[in-house]
């Protein structure tokens, strides 16, 4: 059975890390490499700590603890290369659950670098990143202004109310996260329709 692509896209990450070292820049607004690895690992180690991701009453704490947390950055990529710990079932959902999450942030380092060139994942990566778009395109997408459909093939034909976003299905997915620099799509729908998706908020 091959390597997840949530398993290959950690060790990548991790590799990544390990050469560019604490304070490259990353598409993350604001955070460098450092500030990144911290928030994989609290994510990991300290779940409850991490809601303010997604709870902005706890944001602050959130983000003390980030900063707090990434001041050891080696240590920091030794726990992140071994994964979640046994007791968050994270890890024994790995491949179910973290595919979208490693891929995304190893594309945040990469494409904020000054020598990045695109990548092409193989076969399979590909065919995940897919079943990913299927499954998390609504969700990422919920803060739209307009209905957003993710076109990977090049098939479809926007309608009024919506936008159709057509590229490499990476690229789909790193702009529905809320990515713009160095993404490459092609979004197509009527002129409102398109002005109302860039002031759109994207992401979980």
């Amino acid at each position: 059975m091959s390597e997840s692509l949530a398993h290959t896209e950690r060790l990548a990450l991790v590799t990544l890390f390990r050469k560019l070292g604490p304070t490259a820049s990353t598409l993350c607004e604001g955070w460098r490499t450092s500030d990144l690895l911290a928030h994989l690992v609290l994510r990991e180690r300290k779940p409850v700590a991490a809601l303010g991701i997604l709870v902005p009453t706890l944001s602050a704490r959130t983000e003390r603890l980030t900063l707090e947390l990434a001041d050891d950055f080696d240590a920091n990529i030794r726990l992140f290369e071994s994964g979640p710990p046994a007791w968050n079932p994270m890890r024994y959902l790995d491949a179910i659950v973290n595919g979208s999450e490693m891929l995304i942030h190893h594309e945040d380092v990469l494409r904020a670098q000054p020598d990045w060139k695109p990548r092409v994942l193989p076969d399979e990566g590909q065919q995940e990143v897919r079943r990913i778009l299927r499954g998390a395109a609504q969700l990422m997408t919920r803060g739209a202004k307009v209905k957003v459909r993710p076109d990977p093939a090049g098939a479809l034909t926007p309608a009024s109310g919506e936008v159709v976003i057509r590229g490499d299905v990476v690229d789909i997915l790193l702009r529905i996260s809320g990515r713009s620099t160095n993404v490459h799509v092609t979004v197509l729908g009527a002129s409102m329709d398109l002005q109302l998706f860039e002031n759109s908020r994207l992401g979980i």
